[in-house]
């Protein structure tokens, strides 16, 4: 899957700082949208990625989507599908405040 950037981005990561290509892999960008929860009060990161047509057809074939976590700890983490326009607005939490 490839990441796929959003008008709503507010950063990105690159690779660790102790990455190496040679012996990690390729590591491109994460271009993430921030958005304040407000029942929790923490911060949300999202992140959009578009399957190929490879992909997609093994998920129509029964295929799994696998998460995978690097390291020991195993952070909050979700999935979901979302309809992806460019001119979806994301709410930050910053809306509506003093109305």
């Amino acid at each position: 899957m490839d990441p796929v950037k959003h008008p709503a981005e507010t950063r990105n990561f690159g690779k660790p700082t102790d990455w190496i290509e040679d012996l990690d892999g390729a590591c491109g960008y994460l271009s993430v949208a921030d958005q304040h929860d407000l029942l929790t009060g923490q911060n949300l990161m999202h992140s959009w990625w578009q399957p190929t047509d490879v992909e997609r057809q093994m998920i129509a074939d029964g295929a799994r989507i696998e998460l995978r976590i690097y390291g020991n700890v195993h952070p909050v983490v979700s999935l979901a599908l979302a309809p992806f326009r460019r001119t979806t607005p994301l709410i930050t939490g910053n809306e509506g405040e003093g109305s």
